[in-house]
């Protein structure tokens, strides 16, 4: 009876399993137990093999993946970006960076100088190079010279992490009227697109689409995308400024430009002296303002006085160059003796806070001055009388200022021979002769090399390159990181600039990249590493800053022999 039960389910081979409705329901129970079960299995297994191949694929791309996702979506919208002037609201969350400029105020004077402070903010994650320090645009204001290493640090500004650089420095008003203010950074940022990936229009071989839906979403595409680099300035957000020309009514002689909070002192040093004996006059200009402006007050020549042209000296307190002295020495020259005075030294400038103009005047000095020393006269010889004749006097043997004649007479010779017939003394002269023309060619070879302009671009880059590379060893025996990678960009800057006749400061790699024309493989990538580092701080071991270092020798040398 058994048997006959299983002779019910039981076909061969070769058959093909009936349809459902072609077989009875004791059939169709037996048919999906013993037949589509293990399809059902083969199934889940191959799932579970993909789930497992997937995880192991995450974990070994999650790293580096990750980084690139945070790019992509900082930047899905470069051409968003967002400044501000002297703000502090938090910028649009789609813009990868921002531009501030904080001045104190609006409205300026011409030749007034302002302290501001400039930051560049860059979203943190955002692959991105600073191409050239922040400039000015228009022409109304001047900027003091920016520092090549600025601070860094990391604020959270509108919940959102950004790297900061800042920068000190003044602005200086030069012209009249109302402006546009606003500053910009050149910048080169790496933009990831996202690449689709088709779907497969034939059956999955793991019976689903599910590798179409891992592979097509953002984190894979992110990855796998093409990376493009676009060169975007980025600026601040322009502020209307007011520059306001000097009053010329109450304008007072002594002004020489001078704008700013000054005090002036005085000194002379000796007090004693002689005639014709120089006196130090030191006039000392303390403040904040624009010491450019800041000019030697005027002393003129009087009867007492011989003045010269006066030194100048600054040493600022500040890193904008905005507080400070300013020190002015001048030599004066007493003509004639007594109780001198040296009169009174007057300075004018204008005070943008009270807009009014400030005359400073120093006290007199008293100087003590004596007669100079003078050579005695000489004394006149006498003249002999008319009458009386001069008799010599007798020559004696011991008289200390007369010998007694020599009436022997010397050796004579028979004949005189030249010189030129001695071989010694011929061979010397010869010799003498051919060691001042060589000498003179030497000189002439050596001031013809100085004068040839690539010779000395040349001497002059490898100075550079060499001076680079003692830097990189040092750097590589302390461990620093920042001063090895910018020694290193300075190098190869220095090799390009040689060979491209411009100079060194002014190569980037956008200039690189289109004069090289894919032949600086071998060390863009050092140059694109010293931006990351000095932008992002990233660190290496010494082993690799070794290594670093034989590559850079390596590509310096290619360079020079190419």
């Amino acid at each position: 009876m058994k048997n006959d039960n299983c002779s019910n389910i039981q076909r061969p081979a070769a058959q093909q399993p009936p349809h459902s409705h072609d077989l009875s329901p004791g059939q169709s129970q037996a048919l999906t137990r013993h037949e589509f079960y293990p399809l059902v299995l083969t199934d889940r297994a191959q799932k579970r093999r993909a789930a497992r191949f997937l995880a192991r694929l995450r974990r070994a791309v999650l790293p580096a993946a990750l980084l690139l996702v945070a790019a992509s979506v900082a930047i899905a919208t470069t051409s968003s970006m967002s400044a501000t002037l002297e703000s502090a609201d938090a910028p649009d969350k789609n813009s990868f960076g921002f531009l501030r400029l904080i001045s104190p105020k609006k409205a300026f004077y011409v030749g007034e100088i302002v302290p501001v402070e400039l930051k560049a903010c860059f979203r943190a994650g955002v692959e991105l190079r600073v191409d050239g320090l922040p400039r000015l645009n228009g022409d109304a204001f001047t900027m003091n010279k920016l520092g090549d290493q600025p601070e860094r640090s990391q604020q959270v500004i509108g919940a959102v992490p950004y790297t900061v650089f800042s920068w000190s420095t003044a602005i200086t008003a030069v012209k009249a009227g109302d402006y546009e203010l606003s500053v910009e950074i050149p910048t080169t940022v790496t933009v990831r697109q996202q690449v689709q990936r088709p779907r497969a229009r034939t059956r999955d071989p793991f019976g689903d689409s599910f590798f179409d839906d891992v592979l097509n979403d953002e984190f894979f595409a992110n990855f796998f995308g093409a990376a493009t680099q676009k060169q975007v300035a980025l600026s601040s957000q322009p502020g209307t400024v007011k520059i306001l020309s000097l009053p010329a009514e109450t304008r007072p002689p002594s002004f020489s430009g001078a704008v700013g909070t000054f005090d002036l002192t005085a000194e002379a040093a000796p007090i004693q002296t002689a005639v014709g004996d120089p006196v130090t006059l030191k006039l000392r200009i303390t403040g904040s303002g624009n010491f450019d402006r800041v000019n030697a007050p005027a002393f003129e020549k009087t009867v007492a006085w011989k003045p010269y042209k006066p030194s100048a000296k600054f040493e600022s307190e500040d890193s904008a160059g905005y507080t400070g002295t300013k020190t002015f020495e001048q030599a004066l020259v007493p003509t004639q003796a007594g109780n001198l005075e040296i009169p009174a030294i007057v300075f004018s400038f204008f005070d943008p806070e009270t807009k009014l103009y400030v005359t400073r005047t120093t006290t007199p000095l008293s100087i003590e001055v004596v007669p100079g020393q003078t050579a005695s006269p000489a004394t006149p010889p006498t003249a002999p009388a008319p009458d009386s004749p001069t008799v010599p006097a007798p020559a004696t043997a011991t008289s200390p200022d007369m010998v007694p004649n020599k009436l022997t007479p010397a050796v004579f010779t028979a004949a005189l021979r030249p010189w030129f017939f001695n071989p010694w003394l011929a061979m010397s002269a010869l010799v003498l002769a051919v060691a001042v023309i060589f000498t003179l060619r030497l000189v002439r070879r050596q001031q013809k090399l100085a004068r040839d302009p690539h010779r000395a671009r040349l001497a002059e880059a490898r100075h550079a390159v060499q001076a680079q590379l003692r830097i990189m060893e040092g750097a590589v025996s302390q461990g620093a990181v920042a001063e090895f990678f910018a020694a290193a960009r300075g190098a190869f800057q220095s090799q390009l600039g040689l060979r491209w006749g411009l100079p060194p400061q002014t190569i980037t790699l956008a200039e690189i990249n289109v004069r090289m024309n894919g032949e600086a493989e071998g060390f863009r990538f050092i140059l694109e590493l010293a931006d990351e580092v000095t932008y992002t701080g990233r660190t290496f071991a010494a082993a690799d800053l070794q290594k670093w270092f034989k590559i850079v020798n390596t590509e310096l040398k290619k360079l020079e022999t190419q």
